[in-house]
């Protein structure tokens, strides 16, 4: 087994208490242990969850928690949909954890959630997540990706977050046209000397960049410059009450972690270190 995979899954018993410490009797979860659940923590705990047991997998170790057994997170996503926030990043994560977790979604009124919102003024982000709803909830993207065609043909990003959101887009038949050699590039040259990324070349390293960068590299089939030295920077990351920091010495947080977690399966559960 990989050094970096057994690393990583000596870990995973204290992320797991960590998260389950911000676990609300609602069955949601939160940002810290004193502070009501969101959708937003909610997803990244499902998130992490998911990801521990695709580690897991690799060994003899079973999770201590599926989200699928827990009742009353079952209860907890019973909202209605109409009455949640009138955000395509939030709908996203509260339909994506439904997917997860096994539970009913009224698909003509996600549509109808969609035709309506892009009658709003473009923005990326939103964009990024109308296309995701249809695509990985919906699983219509062949068959409704055309009407979320609605952004520019060609397209320039300016940050990693950006990068990701645009490739995706590409990917999927938005209508878009990129330079992926050059993106490529430009998010290897992301990469600093203490082995994480930043927003774009030459900034500070933080946990969330690492997640984005990895992510986009590895869809477009490139390795970063040194997938030893961001594994090392994100272990770096790890606290000692088993959560991820956003950057090393710094307080560990559930979305700091989920974007950890999630860089760990892309350097320890790749093709990048089986070359």
């Amino acid at each position: 087994m990989p050094n970096h995979l057994l690393k990583t899954i000596d870990i995973l018993p204290s992320v797991s208490s960590f998260v389950l410490a911000r676990r609300k009797d609602t069955g949601g979860f939160a940002a810290t242990p004193r502070l009501p659940a969101t959708i937003e923590d909610t997803y990244h705990a499902v998130n992490i969850f998911g990801l521990i047991d695709k580690f897991y997998r690799h060994c003899t170790v079973t999770p201590d928690y599926y989200p699928k057994e827990d009742g009353a997170l079952l209860r907890y996503f019973s909202i209605p949909f109409h009455s949640l926030p009138d955000d395509p990043k939030t709908v996203f994560r509260f339909l994506k954890c439904l997917r997860i977790i096994g539970l009913d979604i009224d698909d003509d009124a996600i549509l109808s959630y969609v035709s309506a919102q892009l009658n709003t003024p473009f923005s990326l982000q939103r964009w990024y997540y109308l296309a995701r709803i249809l695509n990985e909830v919906l699983d219509a993207g062949s068959a409704f990706v055309g009407i979320v065609s609605k952004g520019p043909r060609y397209f320039t990003w300016r940050t990693v977050d950006e990068a990701r959101m645009g490739l995706y887009l590409a990917r999927i038949g938005c209508g878009i046209e990129l330079d992926e050699i050059k993106m490529a590039q430009w998010l290897k040259d992301c990469q600093n000397e203490d082995g994480g990324f930043g927003f774009l070349p030459q900034t500070t390293s933080y946990i969330e960049n690492c997640h984005f960068c990895l992510d986009t590299l590895l869809s477009l089939g490139v390795a970063p410059k040194d997938a030893d030295a961001a594994f090392d920077f994100i272990m770096g990351c790890h606290t000692a009450v088993g959560g991820f920091a956003r950057k090393g010495a710094a307080a560990p947080f559930l979305d700091a972690t989920w974007h950890a977690v999630a860089s760990l399966s892309l350097i320890a559960l790749s093709r990048w270190l089986s070359k």
